[in-house]
Formats: structure tokens, C-alpha cells, sequence
């Protein structure tokens, strides 16, 4: 592994942390690189579309570093659930006022208030991919219920 932050994310989202994984990939790029019409290709890629891909990954390397930090468990599910909104803010702070001034005048309310738009996207993620986590009971939980219906049924 190196020392890059961004392979964090990248071992994070594939879960492959192999050295043979990234030198392989690295010699075919340096293959794939005498392809000019390949190199036009990726050379192409509109930088919003590198942007984003970079702030998902960023937002994914500072999730684990809550991980590690406070010890949390989070699952696939909930770090899009907190990543996206956050991803959703950076970029409505950065939205040009010019692209603002001419929405709607509803949507104008939720361009100016990036807080708005995180809490509505986080609560709307929440309820679509939020993980239900099984409520465990002990013996003595078990037990206290088993009594009580036993005095509720006359057994």
C-alpha cells in the first residue's frame, strides 16, 4: 500500500487491497496509454465528472476516519446516507448565484439553504436504504414477557 489518502477510499468502495491488483492495473494504464485514441478518450472526461467522483471519495475517506477515530460500525448503506448529503451541500455551496437567480421560486428557497437540501436527502435516503437492525432481547426480557402473558391468559 502507499501512502496516498485517496487509496483509502478506493480500497474502501472495492474492498480489493491487493499490491497485485494495483501494479497490474498500473502496467495495464501505461499499455492503454499508447492507445491515443484511448488517451483522448479519458483525456475527455469533463472535470465535473472527475470532481464528483474525487468528493465521493473523499467523503468516504473521512467517514472511515470516524471509523477508526470513535470506533463507529458503519454499513455500505449508511455511509451513502451520510455521504451524499454532505456531497449535496459542498455542491450547492458552490452553485454559481447566477444559476439560483433564474430557478423557480421554490426551488430558489432550497438552492439558498444547503442545510435544507442535506436534511431532506439524508431523511429520504434514511427511509429508502436505511438497514432495519434487529432488536435483541436478553433471557431475563424473555422471561418478564412469558410471566406477564401467563398472568394475562390465567396459565
Amino acid at each position: 500500500m502507499t501512502g496516498y489518502s485517496t487509496n483509502a477510499g478506493v480500497v474502501s468502495v472495492t474492498g480489493v487491497a491487493s499490491k497485485r491488483v494495483f501494479v497490474s492495473a498500473g502496467i495495464w494504464f501505461v499499455i492503454l496509454g499508447f492507445c491515443g485514441k484511448l488517451s483522448a478518450f479519458f483525456a475527455a472526461v469533463p472535470a465535473p465528472v472527475i470532481g464528483g467522483v474525487y468528493s465521493i471519495i473523499c467523503v468516504i475517506i473521512m467517514l472511515n476516519g470516524l471509523n477508526v477515530i470513535r470506533d463507529l460500525k458503519t454499513s455500505e448503506s449508511a455511509i451513502y446516507v451520510i455521504g451524499i448529503p454532505i456531497v449535496l451541500t459542498m455542491a450547492l455551496v458552490l452553485i454559481p448565484s447566477k444559476v439560483v437567480s433564474e430557478a423557480p421560486q421554490m426551488l430558489q428557497y432550497l438552492l439558498g439553504s444547503p442545510i435544507t437540501i442535506a436534511a431532506i436527502s439524508a431523511i429520504i435516503l434514511n427511509l429508502v436504504m436505511g438497514s432495519k437492525v434487529p432488536v435483541e432481547t436478553t433471557e431475563t426480557e424473555t422471561e418478564s414477557t412469558s410471566e406477564t402473558t401467563a398472568q394475562v391468559t390465567g396459565r
